[in-house]
């Protein structure tokens, strides 16, 4: 039998079968690459996306690094925190009484006392004096001679203008005030700022300087006077006490005044003077402990009474005695309000229950 028909057939099949494998082949080799290539196009525009999101970032990063950096030397230099304000003055106050500590006992304390003090401002400072004492002024003569030594150093630097010249001084003021009454009203913020900015660049004056070196040392000769009166001072213990006296106290306080006054933010000092109008009858009560610091004049602590948390705010604990430190407040937001900073430190005899 012929088969060669059917052979033919089965070399070319009609319609049934696709064409060439080897041009199929080329076919979907070329689509496929097509394909790799379309997709390392967008790979490689998804990465040099990202590089350039990277790139920005990284760069963002910097920039905020350096505002914060400013930022932080902006605050520092226009706005001296609270915290900063208390956190100096404590360690003012402290190494105030560390170095009052160091002189020895004065004896007859009490007639010292009163022999330099006028009975007038004395008994604006302390209506209670002598009698009140538990173990009489000489006891806490180191908290008294550290109440005096303070009231000094406030006077010096931390009362008047951190500006040298008088006339300076009122130029300042009158130009402050004047900004107000202008037509266009400047908000208290911008005065504020004005006044900082101004006070800021006196400062950085060398001029600045001498008038800090000189009150520093005014100041110095004025403790020197009024230790004088209860110590026999040598000279060259005087120097020794003196340089540390300029190291720790004088130079700190001048700074601390000088940040302050500088600063945008009002503060106000509560002396409670005279004593005697503040508290009358010489009453301590418990509700005191919100608005005071309370040192107690026979342990030299602060007040701690078997007991305290069980009484009322209106029941007595001591006799006020004398002021050791004044309090300190920043005004608040548009002046309506006070933040406190540090609480008054005030001496009492403590009943005994």
């Amino acid at each position: 039998m012929d088969h060669s028909g059917i052979d033919q057939q089965l070399d070319h099949p009609q319609g049934t079968l696709p064409g060439d494998p080897r041009s199929l082949r080329n076919e979907l080799e070329q689509n496929y690459n097509s394909l790799v290539d379309c997709y390392e196009t967008q790979l490689t525009r998804k990465d040099r996306g990202l590089q350039e999101a990277e790139d920005r970032i990284r760069y963002l990063e910097k920039e905020l690094s350096g505002c914060r950096t400013k930022l932080q030397n902006y605050v520092s230099d226009y706005q001296i925190s609270d915290a900063k304000v208390q956190e100096d003055l404590r360690i003012l106050r402290d190494n105030i009484s560390n170095w009052v500590e160091n002189f020895p006992d004065i004896a007859n304390f009490e007639e010292f006392f009163e022999r330099h003090i006028s009975e007038e401002v004395l008994h604006k400072l302390m209506p209670g004096w002598a009698h009140s004492f538990p173990n009489g002024p000489e006891d806490v003569q180191m908290e008294l001679m550290t109440s005096r030594i303070f009231k000094v150093i406030w006077n010096c630097l931390f009362k008047g203008s951190i500006i040298g010249e008088k006339t300076h001084q009122e130029l300042v003021c009158h130009i402050q005030e004047g900004m107000s009454y202008l037509n266009s009203r400047i908000d208290l913020e911008s005065i504020n700022a004005w006044k900082s900015n101004t006070l800021r660049a006196y400062m950085a004056h060398p001029k600045y300087r001498e008038i800090t070196e000189t009150r520093c040392c005014n100041l110095t000769d004025s403790i020197h006077r009024l230790l004088s009166k209860f110590h026999q001072l040598s000279v060259s213990n005087w120097r020794h006490k003196s340089e540390r006296f300029m190291m720790q106290i004088a130079n700190p306080a001048a700074e601390l005044a000088a940040r302050m006054e500088s600063s945008p933010s009002q503060y106000k000092w509560h002396s409670y003077f005279p004593a005697h109008k503040w508290f009358p009858d010489q009453m301590i009560h418990k509700g005191y402990l919100e608005w005071f610091t309370i040192v107690d004049a026979e342990t030299h602590h602060k007040i701690r009474l078997p007991g305290l948390e069980g009484l009322d705010d209106s029941d007595v604990i001591g006799v006020f005695l004398a002021l050791i430190f004044p309090g300190l407040t920043r005004h608040g937001e548009e002046q309506h309000n006070q933040v406190w900073i540090e609480k008054p430190v005030i001496l009492i005899a403590t009943l005994k229950r």
